[in-house]
């Protein structure tokens, strides 16, 4: 933990098989196991403190497609099915129970419902932390989100997955956590004057990467946790293999060197001089040439450092992201100091605030970063130029403005 604060569970992927280690200061006889939801949690009658490490093997669960996808609602469901994972408001809009009975037409089994479910959400709508909110107009959450915003983040997918997945009579329930996080420090944004420390098989994950999914009940398989938002993936019971765009480098043109004369042979005095000329001359040409390709490298080289973190070719989108860092560490030391604990979005706001003359140069640094990091859409390569930019605006207002 690299923050102070405390929680009543021990994060862990997935599902917490056993608790391997704690702090020494911690009270073992603290741990409770939740049955539901496989947690552990600390007893919060004697909560006073969190351990700032621990150790535990998580289950992550490895599910047989080919037989489930085959199992019918019968199969699965044989025995009682516990109604809180049926639920569903009192005056729940029929249109959304209609849409999903229509969307899973072709679907012979509830795994093959559940697929269709999350393939229309992911595919036909737009994912955005900003949703434009005057366009709705019904009470229900769902329902305005179908019918009528029609984009929306993780909370608007997971919820409409969970709710037709339900009216499907297939048990469904909606759970809120936190996405993998960031294993490059492509991905991790500074925060207070640090610099990104990667260490291979780590992964930090902070406020930023707090997202929702859904779990189905699919019976004697048990809860399976389905990715309906756009741009994330779960690590079982995806409806195909996720496939990352992979974005080449720049290609710079090649420019090949014309070929020199050779230079006539002369003899004595005059065959010194003439090979002190050229050799002069061809060093000035190899330093222009030096010059230019170090030119024409100068998109590569800006990246070179970042790359080599990732250990492998910079997408457009890692770009935009790299670009994020350098102006946040420019902003950092002109006072614009973020906290390990807010999203960038949450810094950007305060920053605003306090100095409102930096909204124009602020707000679209934030959504590049922001469409970089959590949209499903392709980043352009003129993308991360506007970054660089922007950024450059922005350093010129810090320069005039006298920060409050």
């Amino acid at each position: 933990m690299l923050s102070e604060s405390v929680y009543p569970v021990l994060f862990a992927a997935y599902s917490v098989r056993q608790v391997d280690d704690l702090d020494d200061d911690i009270d073992a006889d603290r741990l409770r196991w939740i049955t539901e939801g496989s947690e552990m949690h600390l007893d919060e009658s004697r909560f006073t403190d969190y351990p700032k490490s621990y150790t535990l093997t998580s289950e992550i669960p490895v599910i047989p497609l080919d037989e489930l996808s085959t199992r019918t609602h019968e199969q699965l469901y044989t025995g009682s099915i516990n109604e809180a994972y049926l639920q569903k408001p009192r005056n729940f809009p029929d249109r959304v129970v209609n849409l999903a009975e229509q969307v899973t037409a072709e679907g012979e089994t509830p795994y093959e419902k559940v697929m269709l479910l999350q393939q229309y959400l992911s595919s036909n709508f737009t994912y955005t932390n900003t949703p434009d909110l005057t366009r709705k107009r019904s009470d229900d959450f769902v329902d305005g989100f179908l019918f009528e915003v029609k984009e929306g983040y993780c909370d608007y997918f997971s919820t409409a997955m969970v709710m037709m997945t339900r009216s499907l009579d297939i048990p469904a329930r909606w759970v809120k956590g936190y996405a993998p996080g960031s294993v490059s420090a492509l991905e991790f944004i500074p925060m207070d004057g640090q610099q990104p420390v990667v260490e291979p098989g780590n992964y930090t994950v902070t406020n930023a990467d707090a997202h929702s999914w859904v779990e189905v009940y699919f019976g004697e398989y048990g809860w399976v946790p389905i990715e309906a938002t756009p741009g994330f993936s779960m690590p079982v019971l995806t409806a195909e293999a996720d496939a990352e765009p992979v974005l080449e480098d720049e290609v710079e043109e090649e420019v090949t060197e014309e070929e020199e004369a050779a230079p006539v042979a002369e003899s004595g005095d005059q065959q010194s001089a003439w090979v002190q000329v050229v050799a002069a001359i061809a060093a000035v040409i190899i330093v222009l040439w030096v010059l230019y390709i170090l030119w024409r490298m100068r998109i590569n080289l800006r990246f070179a450092s970042a790359r080599i973190r990732a250990g492998k070719p910079l997408t457009a989108a890692d770009k935009v992201i790299a670009e994020t860092e350098r102006w946040l560490r420019a902003a950092h030391r002109k006072g614009l100091v973020r906290h390990d604990y807010e999203t960038l979005r949450e810094s950007v706001a305060r920053w605003i605030e306090r100095n409102p003359g930096l909204q124009s140069e602020l707000e679209p640094l934030l959504r590049q970063f922001e469409n970089a990091r959590y949209s499903p859409a392709e980043v352009k390569e003129d993308q991360w130029r506007a970054v660089h930019a922007d950024a450059e605006s922005l350093k010129k207002s810090l320069k005039k403005i006298r920060m409050v």
